[in-house]
């Protein structure tokens, strides 16, 4: 599943001919509704902040302190809508048809939000199991296979010296049970090393997919925020956009 998921976001992102120049933009979790993934793409030198809500995501464009008085913001706006700030305050938009004007503008912008979201809780998926592994192998450690076969095989020794005694060859028997068992310990200790191993692979490759749309974000928000001005000043100037005391 987890392949499957990176191979579509990779996939997208080669589509859009991702830059791999900017470096500025970062995926961090915001404290959201139930139910609602948060996307916020910072931007250190952003001109305007702003986010749009809606019923299961919600994406954040701007700076960290924008983020930051976002959350603090948050619990007083329901339902969809667009928050901005301007000139150190802070005002939300609830009219709808603003609300989808502005969905249409950063379209693509919300659906990446939704990939990099899958493309977390993937890799999220990947460390519990590597956490599972990890926690396996330090249980393991506790007793050494390659000591247990010495063990074993010194008991032997000394055993076919009594091999005539039916009580010595009944022992043998079980002693090289005992290693067949040893043997298949070792052979699931290193399937268990393969699967860390392409546990690893797999989450270098989200990272690699994170990366890619984490560019591509940047320079979204870039192109769409002369749209969004336009669009914060008209609900200015129409007395659509109210301030947040």
């Amino acid at each position: 599943m987890c392949v499957g998921r990176v191979s579509r976001f990779q996939g997208l992102a080669s589509r859009l001919q991702i830059s791999s120049m900017l470096t500025l933009l970062a995926l961090q979790p915001l404290a959201s509704h139930a139910g609602t993934v948060t996307t916020t793409n910072l931007m250190p030198d952003a001109e305007y902040s702003y986010a749009i809500a809606f019923s299961d995501s919600i994406l954040v464009n701007g700076s960290q302190d924008a983020a930051a008085q976002f959350r603090r913001d948050q619990p007083r706006m329901r339902g969809e809508y667009i928050w901005f700030r301007r000139a150190e305050k802070s005002y939300f938009i609830a009219d709808p048809t603003l609300v989808r004007r502005a969905a249409d503008i950063l379209k693509v912008q919300i659906e990446l939000g939704r990939g990099q979201a899958a493309l977390g809780e993937a890799q999220a998926q990947l460390g519990h199991e590597q956490t599972r592994l990890a926690r396996r192998e330090q249980t393991d450690s506790a007793a050494d296979p390659l000591q247990a076969l010495a063990a074993l095989g010194k008991r032997l020794s000394v055993l076919r010296t009594q091999q005539d005694s039916p009580a010595a060859q009944a022992e043998i028997a079980a002693i090289q049970e005992q290693v067949r068992q040893v043997e298949r310990e070792l052979n699931r200790r290193h399937d268990g090393g393969d699967t860390q191993t392409g546990l690893a692979n797999e989450q270098s490759s989200i990272g690699a997919a994170q990366g890619s749309i984490s560019d591509e974000q940047a320079n979204l928000f870039r192109r769409t925020s002369p749209q969004m001005k336009a669009l914060f000043d008209e609900a200015l100037g129409h007395n659509q956009a109210r301030s947040i005391e």
